[in-house]
């Protein structure tokens, strides 16, 4: 049997783009550091977050 490289994502990624649009949310809780809450956003976004909702204790970015 021939080993394809890549081959595993590719399929991954042809499964992921056949599904069904939905939001993603993503909440931050108790972060009491504002570099911190300031990292959860930048990631949630580079990450495609709909929502980064923060709760809790946490500090203001």
């Amino acid at each position: 049997m021939k080993h394809r490289k890549g081959k595993g994502l590719k399929d991954f990624l042809r499964q992921r783009a056949e599904r069904p649009s939905m939001a993603l949310c993503r909440a931050v809780q108790d972060v009491e550091d504002s570099l911190n809450v300031g990292a959860a956003f930048r990631i949630a976004d580079a990450c495609g977050v709909d929502s980064t909702p923060p709760v809790g204790d946490t500090q203001s970015a």
